[in-house]
């Protein structure tokens, strides 16, 4: 398993990751996913950065980690209509990285978490490196909670610290982890 920066011919299988874990609002079952996701080729390759991740094995991307710097989330989505984005340009400070998706490709087996865990070390490694002071992310809390994936930042060092109501149906818990330099 190779851990590097995402590059564009990464693109078509990151998608393909992400309708592959796309789940429905109704969805009760406790599966890892994503709820209407809508990123195009154009916004993952203009997402581009050394922050983005993905874990490749045999030729095939298994898993990512899109993340970014507060600088290029400003530069690049001071205008965005993410509510999500808007509230953390808004109201988070600091100097930090911000970790918009996070995907292993079978959650069900256990080099998941192997992979898992590399992608989250090479972020970490590159912020602290960076002097980045902390890595935030998001999560969904209802209409469905997350679980493992609030269980794996919380497990990585996570700390939910607010909560954004995103949609009339849709609360992201807000997670950050501080960094030790």
């Amino acid at each position: 398993m190779i851990i590097r920066q995402a590059e564009e011919k990464d693109i078509n299988e990151i998608l393909g990751l992400f309708e592959k874990l796309q789940i429905n609002l109704n969805y009760s079952d406790n599966k890892p996913g994503f709820f209407k996701y809508s990123k195009s080729y154009e916004e993952l390759k203009n997402f581009l950065n050394p922050y983005f991740f993905v874990a490749e094995n045999q030729g095939k991307v298994k898993g990512f980690n899109l993340a970014c710097s507060v600088s290029f989330l400003k530069n690049n989505f001071s205008n965005t209509s993410s509510l999500e984005k808007k509230f953390i340009l808004k109201n988070v400070q600091g100097n930090y990285v911000y970790v918009d998706s996070f995907a292993v490709e079978d959650y069900s087996k256990l080099i998941s978490g192997r992979v898992a865990e590399k992608l989250f070390n090479n972020l970490m490694n590159l912020s602290k490196k960076r002097n980045v002071s902390k890595l935030i992310g998001c999560v969904c809390h209802e209409p469905y909670y997350n679980s493992r994936s609030a269980n794996c930042l919380v497990n990585n060092g996570f700390k939910l610290t607010n909560e954004i109501k995103i949609e009339d149906n849709i609360l992201l818990g807000l997670y950050q982890k501080f960094l030790k330099k």
